[in-house]
């Protein structure tokens, strides 16, 4: 089966696993998509506020605060669809804060040494940095369900490299379909939000679940390479 093939079957895979998250998981995934509005509206507020005020450091001040929020639900996002997906690591049923003690430290370290190699062979040329962003994707996946990295077998960043390569082109192609779908709804200021409060939510609820699935076809992808993997 071709890598073309995995994807088209993970792709397959991710509409019902989407569909169960959202059943499954609705109270979570809401209290997620408010507290995402909750900090657009009020970094949009600042950002309007300053912006009348030409207040401009305060305004990239702001901007990099928005930007946070939003990683930061990201993050969340890529820690909870492993959780949910996958069986832990010990056979026995672990809390989700037990699960995210046990691996947040070495999520951080094991992040920041891709975005340094990332860095780096961006320095050297532009396009070796690219392809090692998309390499090193499946890092964090590794880190919070693999086995064989919790007793030290495998380097999360060697193995996320092996694991895509081949590979790479066509979740590449994927991830940046994904991107100009998302790029294609509209941002809105603090104006447009208090002008129409329903379609910037409904734009901003479309975003979340592109976000939501784009991570879930990503970790299965990753499960369906890691069998590929694990049979050589």
């Amino acid at each position: 089966m071709t890598y073309m093939a995995h994807l088209h079957k993970a792709l397959l895979k991710s509409g019902p696993t989407f569909l169960t998250v959202m059943r499954d998981h609705w109270f979570t995934l809401l209290v997620l998509f408010f507290a995402k509005e909750f900090f657009a509206y009020f970094f949009s507020y600042f950002q309007g506020f300053f912006t009348h005020s030409n207040e401009f450091e305060l305004i990239a001040l702001v901007g990099f605060a928005m930007t946070l929020s939003d990683l930061a639900i990201s993050s969340i996002l890529l820690i909870l669809i492993p959780f949910w997906l996958s069986t832990p690591l010990s056979n026995s049923q672990i809390s989700l804060r037990q699960f995210c003690s046990q691996k947040i430290s070495s999520l951080c370290i094991e992040n920041l040494r891709a975005i340094a190699q990332i860095v780096r062979w961006s320095l050297l040329l532009f396009v070796p940095g690219i392809i090692r962003y998309f390499r090193y994707y499946f890092v964090s996946f590794i880190v919070l369900t693999s086995q064989s990295y919790h007793d030290g077998k495998v380097d999360a960043l060697e193995e996320s490299n092996q694991i895509l390569k081949g590979a790479t082109l066509p979740f590449a192609i994927f991830l940046l379909f994904i991107s100009l779908t998302a790029s294609v709804i509209p941002t809105h200021s603090f104006s447009d939000i208090m002008s129409a409060p329903f379609a910037t939510v409904q734009q901003d609820a479309l975003l979340f679940l592109i976000s939501l699935f784009s991570t879930l076809f990503s970790f299965l992808y990753f499960q369906q390479l890691s069998k590929i993997r694990a049979s050589l």
